[in-house]
């Protein structure tokens, strides 16, 4: 990672660690154009969360980055491990409150308000 990334990388690892100690939940929403590195930094912190027995999942609407990412992790790990990891947005539906210690979200702005086909499923995903 580059000095930025590496700045905002620890940075939610001290926010991730400081909600799961305190209860108190809390968002931090990096920005940046296409190609300046969010997404490397959302597996990275993905990897580093689970790898501290955090309970962690990576977000996003669409298929294609979620399958990408977990080919790309799965090497000696048991396919079902690694597919648990990244889930799409609609996953949430009918989750327990505070079933996870960290969602990363990437790309947030293209998640729909409702889920399902006819956006019909859950309560307003957007607050």
């Amino acid at each position: 990672m580059i000095d930025e990334q590496k700045v905002v990388y620890e940075q939610a690892i001290h926010m991730a660690n400081t909600a799961i100690r305190t209860g108190e939940k809390q968002v931090l929403i990096v920005s940046g154009g296409p190609g300046t590195g969010k997404s490397v930094l959302a597996i990275n912190l993905l990897v580093e969360l689970t790898n501290q027995n955090k309970v962690c999942q990576y977000v996003t609407k669409n298929v294609a980055p979620r399958n990408i990412y977990a080919n790309k992790l799965k090497q000696d790990f048991r396919k079902g491990h690694i597919d648990n990891l990244f889930k799409s947005s609609g996953s949430y539906i009918e989750a327990p409150e505070n079933e996870f210690d960290t969602l990363i979200v990437d790309e947030a702005h293209r998640l729909n308000e409702k889920s399902g086909m006819f956006q019909h499923l859950g309560e307003n995903q957007i607050k």
